[in-house]
């Protein structure tokens, strides 16, 4: 997540090949830089909404997905990118029991 504008925000840090979000086009950044002596993702879409509702940080993300969102329905992602807003429609998969963990390590 990084911080920006006295907010924090949601950051794409990385997408999972072969996910929904990797097949409907969310972009993750491409690498980490220190911005005023914190480390922030480079480059990755920001998820600013989700269908409606307004997303401020990682924790409004991971809030909706789990308590709002259900595997098989599409929801709608307003993200940035490159300083331009995107509407990126995304279906939801079962969460694996075990996550592949190729994003980062």
């Amino acid at each position: 997540m990084g911080e920006g504008n006295g907010r924090a925000d949601a950051v794409v840090a990385c997408v999972e090949d072969g996910s929904p979000a990797d097949r409907a086009g969310l972009q993750g950044g491409d690498g980490n830089q220190l911005i005023l002596g914190r480390e922030a993702v480079d480059g990755g879409d920001v998820i600013v909404a989700i269908d409606q509702d307004p997303v401020r940080s990682g924790a409004d993300v991971v809030r909706i997905v789990s308590e709002q969102l259900r595997p098989g329905r599409p929801a709608l992602f307003t993200v940035v990118r490159d300083q331009s807003r995107r509407r990126i429609r995304i279906t939801l998969a079962e969460r694996p029991a075990r996550p592949a963990g190729t994003c980062g390590g």
